[in-house]
C-alpha cells in the first residue's frame, strides 16, 4: 500500500506551488529575455503567439544555445567514449576477467544510449540549466522503444530534498486527454475522466495527473516485486482525487541536475540568472542604439510654419514645394554619439559571454593559431576553474544516476555478459568520466607530476635513486587516461609482470653467459691449478 494517499499528494503539490511563487516570477523574467519559447510559466500564451516582442538583442539567447551545445559536445560527446566503469572494490582493479567484463558493459551501455533519444533529451537538460538552473529528465524501459528519455518544463514539476540536502522527491504534473488516459490506465480512473472518454465530444478534453516518486520507507528487501522496490511510484488522478497506479523502481528514474544551488534552496540558479541585470541593460542599449541609428538615417525634418506646401514628402525621388523667399525644410542635426553606446554594448556582451562560458567552448573547439598547445591548455584550465563547481553536482545528480539506471535496466534485460565470479558477491561499480572536460581537469594533476619530475631532473642525474620516490607505473597509467588513450592500448598488470619477468630472466642469462665467457678466457692463463672446492673451480666447471 502506498505511503501517501491521493489527497496527501495533491495537497503537497498545492503547498509546493504556493511556496515557490517567487521562483516562478524569477523564471518568467529570465525566460522573457533568454528562452522565449519556454516563457509560459506565469504568463499563459496562445499556441503560435509571438513571444519575442520585447527582445531587441539575441545575445543571451544565442549564448544559451552555445552553452547547450558546449555542455553536450564536451561532456557527453555522441559516438565517443565519455565514461568508464570500474569496480568499487579496489582489490579487483587488476583482475583481468573483471576488467574485460566492465569494458564490454561500457560498450553495450554506450550503444544502448546511442540508439535511444538520450542525446536529444540531454540537450534539453543543458538548455534548462542555462536559463532556469534546474532540469528534470525521466528514464524508462519501454517494450517497443527500449530506453526512452523524457524532459519536463520547470512549471510542471516540484522537488523536495531529504535530510542530506539531496533531491529525493519528484512530483510531476502530466496532462492527458480522456482518450489517452483510458489507453494508459484502462482501470481505476475517476468517474469524470471515464465519462469524458466515452463521449466523442469530450474525449479530447485534457485532465491533470500527478506522478509521485520518492524513497520507499516500508519494504521487504528480500522480495523483488514492484511494491517492494527501493523507489515508490504513485500515479494520481487529480480530478477524481484517487490513486490509479502504484508501483516502484529499482533505481532512481528521475534525474534533477541543478547548475548552482544556494543555501537552503531546492531549485538551482542559472548562468542567465547571474547576469540577468546585464541582459536587460544590453537589451535596452540595443533598443536605444536602434532608435539612435534610425534617427540618424531618417532624421526629424524642420519646416518653417509658413515655408512649404503640405503634405511633406520624404521618400526617395519625391518633390517638395516651398514658398519663394522662404526657408526650405532641413533635417534636425542631433548627431547621436553611437560610439559610447557601442562601447557599453560590448562590455555587457562580454559579461554575458563569460557567464555562459562561451570563451571556454571556443577554446575547446578551435585552438588559436597564435598560441601553442601548452598555452591553450593553460587557458582552458583557467576557464575550467569557473566551471568545475558545476561539474561535480552535474555528475552526481544527473549523469551518475542515469548511467547506473541504464546498466541496471540492461542487466535485468540480460543484455550484459554474465558476471565473473569475482563480481558476483560485490557487483558495485564506480563511474570515471573520460570526456574532454574531465580530461582537461585531470591534465592539471598529470602536468603537475611531470613538472615536478622536470624540476628534479638535475638532482636525479646526480642521485638516480631519488626516482624511487615516484610510482612510475601509476604516473604512466594516469597520463594515458588523461590524454584519452584507449584502455585496450594498455597492457594488463599480469601481462606487464610477465614481460618484466621474462626480461629479467633474459638479462640474468646474458650476465651469466658473459661471466662464463670471461672465466673461460682467464682460466688457461692461470699459473697454478685451481684449489679443490674453491669458487674458481666452480666457474671452471661451468665453462668445461
Amino acid at each position: 500500500m502506498a505511503q501517501y494517499t491521493a489527497q496527501d499528494i495533491i495537497k503537497r503539490v498545492e503547498r509546493f506551488a504556493g511556496d515557490r511563487g517567487t521562483w516562478e516570477d524569477h523564471w518568467q523574467d529570465v525566460a522573457d529575455f533568454v528562452q522565449p519559447n519556454q516563457k509560459e510559466i506565469v504568463d499563459r500564451l496562445t499556441p503560435g503567439e509571438k513571444r519575442t516582442r520585447e527582445i531587441f538583442s539575441t545575445t543571451a539567447i544565442e549564448d544559451c544555445e552555445t552553452f547547450t551545445a558546449g555542455m553536450s559536445s564536451y561532456l557527453i560527446p555522441p559516438n565517443k567514449q565519455w565514461f568508464n566503469l570500474v569496480p568499487k572494490d579496489i582489490n579487483l582493479l587488476d583482475d583481468d576477467d573483471v576488467k574485460r567484463w566492465f569494458m564490454e558493459a561500457e560498450r553495450i551501455t554506450r550503444h544502448a544510449l546511442a540508439k535511444s533519444n538520450f542525446q536529444k533529451r540531454a540537450n534539453e537538460v543543458f538548455r534548462s540549466l542555462g536559463w532556469c538552473g534546474t532540469a528534470l529528465m525521466y528514464e524508462e524501459d519501454t517494450p517497443s522503444r527500449g530506453l526512452n528519455f523524457s524532459c519536463y518544463h520547470i512549471s510542471r514539476y516540484y522537488l523536495d530534498v531529504g535530510a542530506d540536502g539531496e533531491i529525493d522527491t519528484f512530483l510531476v504534473k502530466c496532462e492527458y486527454t480522456a482518450r489517452q488516459a483510458v489507453q494508459k490506465w484502462p482501470k481505476g480512473l475517476g468517474e469524470k475522466v471515464m465519462k469524458a472518454a466515452s463521449r466523442p465530444e469530450e474525449m479530447d478534453k485534457k485532465f491533470t495527473f500527478i506522478h509521485a516518486v520518492y524513497p520507499r520507507t516500508d519494504r521487504d528487501p528480500g522480495r523483488i516485486d514492484r511494491l517492494n522496490m527501493p523507489w515508490e511510484s504513485v500515479w494520481v488522478d487529480v480530478e477524481g482525487r484517487t490513486i490509479i497506479e502504484e508501483g516502484g523502481y529499482n533505481e532512481q528514474p528521475y534525474f534533477a541536475p541543478r547548475y548552482l544551488v544556494g543555501t537552503n534552496e531546492v531549485y538551482g540558479r542559472s548562468p542567465a540568472m547571474l547576469v540577468l541585470p546585464k541582459i536587460k541593460v544590453e537589451n535596452k542599449i540595443e533598443k536605444t542604439m536602434l532608435v539612435a541609428s534610425d534617427k540618424s538615417v531618417d532624421p526629424t525634418i524642420l519646416i518653417p510654419d509658413d515655408g512649404s506646401v503640405h503634405p511633406l514628402k520624404t521618400v526617395p525621388g519625391s518633390i517638395m514645394y516651398y514658398r519663394p523667399g522662404g526657408e526650405p525644410p532641413k533635417p534636425l542635426d542631433i548627431r547621436p554619439n553611437l560610439a559610447v553606446g557601442e562601447d557599453q554594448l560590448v562590455r555587457q556582451q562580454q559579461s554575458i559571454h563569460a557567464a555562459f562560458h562561451v570563451d571556454l567552448w571556443a577554446l575547446l573547439a578551435n585552438r588559436p593559431q597564435e598560441k601553442t598547445a601548452t598555452e591553450v591548455m593553460e587557458l582552458v584550465e583557467e576557464k575550467l576553474t569557473l566551471l568545475a563547481p558545476v561539474l561535480a553536482p552535474l555528475e552526481s545528480d544527473f549523469l551518475g544516476p542515469m548511467i547506473t539506471r541504464t546498466v541496471g535496466i540492461l542487466m535485468r534485460r540480460g543484455e550484459l555478459p554474465r558476471l565473473p565470479d569475482a563480481l558476483i558477491e560485490n557487483p558495485d561499480f564506480e563511474i570515471v568520466y573520460s570526456n574532454r572536460v574531465a580530461m582537461a581537469l585531470k591534465a592539471q594533476e598529470t602536468r603537475a607530476v611531470l613538472a615536478t619530475l622536470e624540476a628534479l631532473s638535475p638532482l636525479l642525474a646526480a642521485d638516480p635513486s631519488m626516482i624511487d620516490n615516484f610510482d612510475l607505473d601509476n604516473i604512466a597509467q594516469d597520463a594515458a587516461e588523461t590524454f584519452g588513450a584507449s584502455t585496450r592500448a594498455l597492457r594488463s598488470v599480469a601481462d606487464r609482470t610477465k614481460i618484466r619477468k621474462s626480461r629479467a630472466e633474459a638479462q640474468q642469462a646474458q650476465q651469466e653467459a658473459e661471466l662464463a665467457a670471461g672465466a673461460a678466457d682467464a682460466i688457461p692463463k692461470l699459473q697454478k691449478p685451481t684449489e679443490a672446492g674453491s669458487p674458481l673451480e666452480a666457474i671452471a666447471g661451468m665453462v668445461g
